[in-house]
């Protein structure tokens, strides 16, 4: 959003205090606790480590921000957690998901449908592909309330009004007869999210989901997730590589690159005090109200092959800051303060 991007420069404290939940890393407050995950893909090329030991927790009713450029892990990293990939190729090779108790990684598959959906949600950033062309809006809604919530199809139903019209869609019961193209893109995003909701899930994992939408519709979207977050309680997981909906609707942010996590921090200390290099240059590139006049910064080079990634640090060939020891040994991940983490030797 780019007239929103002005101004999180100077206004990330409003941000800030608008949202629950600012630090998650105190152990048992963590309604999620994601621990060591590792996700692999067995390809031509090679192995992919596209999650290589990526930790950290969600609280409830908390919005955590994860970002990173296109290929960071930020969504398989999710769709791990939603056990989602597809095996073969892919492979959960280690770590833990707990979840109430549970490790959702080593749930039975009849276990984890029973939480999919209900307990945790997920949205994707284009419906078209993953709303049904053959069925109406008000079918496909209710097929998840009668799975999940037991109900007959008329009490489904009226459910589905109730949740299109918590989700500000106008003539819900009109729609709920209506086939997904009939609607326009920022109306799908509604459906898809009140589909999401539609069983009151603890989780709602949120991933681009403003990318495919104009400026207008996108804060549109954000603004009603904030919403149903503060209205709801659940906690949302929002997926982007968009600092400025971050600043918008997080509390808390997590920053990875290459499949690791780099930095972890609230959005205040992430945005006024980045530690990790990899971060400043997200930063750099983001406008901002006060430096209308400067060009924009952005990151040398490109995101390494992950088939063949560096021996050291895998942002060593980009960092303007790197060290000799950069390109031989892997940082590990190092507490720099309550609820920060950051991966980088520059803090050791």
């Amino acid at each position: 959003m780019h007239e929103s991007d002005s101004k999180h420069g100077t206004d990330i404290s409003r941000s800030v205090n608008s949202v629950l939940g600012t630090n998650c890393d105190v152990p048992g407050t963590d309604l999620l606790d994601i621990r060591g995950l590792r996700t692999f893909f067995h390809t031509g090329e090679g192995l992919i480590k596209a999650v290589d030991d990526v930790s950290f927790g969600i609280c409830r009713g908390e919005a955590l921000g994860v970002v990173g450029e296109s290929g960071s892990g930020k969504s398989v990293t999710a769709l791990s957690i939603m056990r989602l990939i597809q095996i073969p190729p892919g492979e959960i090779a280690g770590g833990a998901a707990m979840y109430r108790g549970k490790d959702l990684l080593k749930l039975p598959e009849s276990k984890m449908r029973q939480i999919r959906g209900n307990e945790i949600a997920m949205i994707f950033q284009d419906p078209m592909t993953c709303l049904n062309p053959l069925m109406t809006v008000g079918d496909q809604i209710c097929e998840a309330i009668i799975l999940h919530q037991k109900l007959k199809k008329r009490d489904a139903w009226d459910v589905g009004i109730s949740m299109l019209e918590k989700v500000k869609i106008p003539l819900p019961v009109k729609r709920m007869k209506a086939y997904p193209f009939e609607m326009s893109g920022g109306m799908r995003q509604r459906v898809m999210i009140a589909m999401a909701l539609s069983c009151n899930p603890s989780i709602l994992i949120a991933d681009e989901p403003t990318t495919a939408l104009d400026v207008t519709i996108q804060a549109q979207i954000l603004e009603l997730i904030s919403d149903l977050r503060r209205d709801t309680g659940m906690a949302v997981w929002m997926i982007t590589h968009d600092l400025g909906v971050v600043a918008e609707t997080c509390s808390r942010v997590v920053v990875m690159y290459a499949g690791m996590v780099m930095e972890v921090g609230t959005v205040g200390q992430i945005f006024h005090d980045p530690l990790h290099p990899y971060t400043v240059g997200l930063l750099s590139c983001l406008p901002r109200v006060d430096k209308i006049r400067e060009r924009l910064t952005p990151i040398a080079g490109q995101p390494p092959n992950m088939a063949a990634l560096p021996k050291g640090c895998p942002f060593v060939e980009r960092c303007v800051r790197a060290m000799e020891g950069c390109w031989e040994n892997r940082p590990e991940e190092k507490e720099v303060g309550e609820g920060r983490r950051v991966r980088c030797w520059l803090w050791e």
